[in-house]
């Protein structure tokens, strides 16, 4: 789908929203220019799920200043452009589940510092930037599964203080670094299901005092540090 018809099908969306909302404004406020949708200053989410999408113009959400929820769900993205929502600094939601994202540019999220909920599941990604969530402080939740990662990068981790929810089913890790986790002091729930992980490093949970549930079923693991569990005093489900 091209950027004209994008436009047009966001458009569209919004004009929906606004008439079950707001039916004195619907339609009349947006408009299309260059395949770009122009000024709509109410819309808070934009779903555009399904729909075909192969590629994003860099300004395809360049007026949506306002939007706190995309949802991109089942299309058939392969590259993001690095600036694609540098003017949605008021995202808090973001589902790109179920595209053919190889990869992410750096600064991809440089703007989004509002953005809570990330969905990355179900992506052929192959690399993460290690400075890819410097600027998403707020995070509280991120999928990362079945994404065909076998590597997290040193200090991937280390903005997001405030993360609850971190999911990594069915990727390749066969080893974790030992201070991944060492900023997630708010994490109460991980999960490394069906991965090839053989051993996990000492202290690699120290930081992590409030975490309540740890999955780590279907791996290869054949050796467990002593005192691996020292510091999750609240684990409930392992």
């Amino acid at each position: 789908m091209n950027v004209s018809n994008l436009c047009v099908l966001t458009v569209t969306v919004i004009c929906m929203v606004l008439a079950w909302s707001e039916p004195s404004k619907a339609c009349g406020s947006c408009t299309c220019s260059n395949g770009v949708v122009m000024s709509c200053p109410n819309i808070v989410q934009i779903s555009l799920r399904s729909s075909g999408l192969t590629n994003l113009s860099g300004s395809a959400f360049q007026n949506n200043k306002i939007v706190t929820n995309i949802d991109l769900y089942g299309n058939q993205l392969v590259h993001l452009p690095a600036g694609l929502f540098k003017a949605t600094t008021k995202l808090q939601t973001l589902n790109l589940r179920y595209n053919l994202l190889v990869d992410l540019p750096d600064g991809l999220f440089k703007a989004t510092t509002e953005l809570q909920t990330l969905d990355l599941d179900d992506n052929p990604l192959v690399h993460l930037p290690a400075e890819l969530f410097n600027a998403t402080t707020k995070l509280e939740n991120l999928y990362l599964s079945r994404v065909q990662l076998d590597y997290l990068p040193a200090g991937l981790f280390d903005a997001i203080t405030r993360i609850k929810v971190m999911y990594f089913w069915g990727n390749k890790f066969d080893h974790l670094h030992a201070g991944l986790f060492k900023a997630t002091t708010e994490l109460e729930s991980l999960y490394f299901v069906r991965n090839q992980l053989v051993d996990l490093p000492d202290g690699l949970f120290k930081a992590t005092t409030k975490l309540e549930t740890l999955d780590l079923k279907e791996n290869q693991l054949v050796h467990l540090p002593v005192g691996l569990f020292n510091a999750t005093t609240k684990l409930r489900k392992l």
